[in-house]
């Protein structure tokens, strides 16, 4: 979406220009901009309530945000590993309960798996 006319004030755009006309413009646009009531914030780490510098900015310090990087980093870190861990479980359990069923069909299927090495997981995620 192009704008075909200055924001201060409405002349038809030169050029390439995209928002402002000439140089008084901008200038009256910058301390526009400048003059826009400053938004409060809660940080989401320390709780504590800052004046935001950017648009969208959820800390009120670096230190803060790497608080939380380090935290989110140690939470995906603990999925993998809980992931990895309790993968041969599934695999275990999805054995179990194919040999309970009593299917003859899947009992062949999943024996033929087994020896040609099939990951029982992808077949558990398929069913």
């Amino acid at each position: 979406m192009s704008r075909k006319h200055c924001v201060i004030c409405k002349k038809p755009l030169p050029g390439a220009r995209r928002r402002y006309c000439d140089t008084p413009c901008v200038e009256v646009g910058r301390r526009q901009r400048r003059a826009r009531p400053k938004v409060r914030a809660k940080c989401r780490v320390c709780g504590k309530r800052f004046t935001r510098v950017r648009r969208g900015q959820k800390f009120c310090s670096g230190r803060c945000r790497l608080v939380d990087w380090r935290q989110t980093a140690q939470d995906v870190k603990f999925r993998r590993t809980v992931r990895r861990l309790f993968r041969k479980d599934l695999q275990a359990i999805a054995r179990r309960e194919t040999w309970a069923s009593g299917d003859k069909q899947q009992i062949t299927t999943l024996l033929r798996e087994q020896e040609a090495g099939t990951d029982l997981a992808s077949r558990a995620t398929r069913d």
